[in-house]
């Protein structure tokens, strides 16, 4: 989910991942929280790995829970990664206040999913 990029740019606008999944790691997928302060271009952004040998061979459902104190991402329903607002009001540690899109990504190649030769 991104927040309002043409307004603010990445990172400020905020980004959550649900899920990613790169095809070289079949049985991992990746949630993260993305804002100003907690990034990847700083390497601190809220990050969890799930491993999963079986993924591919069932269906799993991943979602979020976004209130205004935290956004909590679940994988089969169990909670795997929660970013609380540090009550600021800031858009740099929390743009999760303003509406997000969702966004739907199939990357190949590139940086992320060419890294293996995928």
């Amino acid at each position: 989910m991104l927040g309002d990029y043409n307004r603010w740019g990445w990172p400020m606008c905020g980004e959550i991942d649900i899920m990613e999944y790169v095809g070289f790691d079949p049985g991992q997928t990746h949630s993260t929280i993305h804002c100003e302060a907690r990034n990847s271009l700083r390497n601190n952004q809220p990050t969890v790995v799930v491993n999963d040998p079986n993924m591919t061979m069932s269906f799993v459902t991943y979602s979020a829970e976004w209130s205004p104190d935290n956004v909590t991402l679940l994988v089969a329903g169990r909670p795997v990664l929660t970013y609380g607002n540090d009550g600021k009001c800031s858009q740099v540690s929390w743009p999760f206040h303003l509406p997000f899109t969702v966004k739907l990504n199939l990357a190949i190649g590139g940086g992320r999913g060419g890294v293996e030769g995928v």
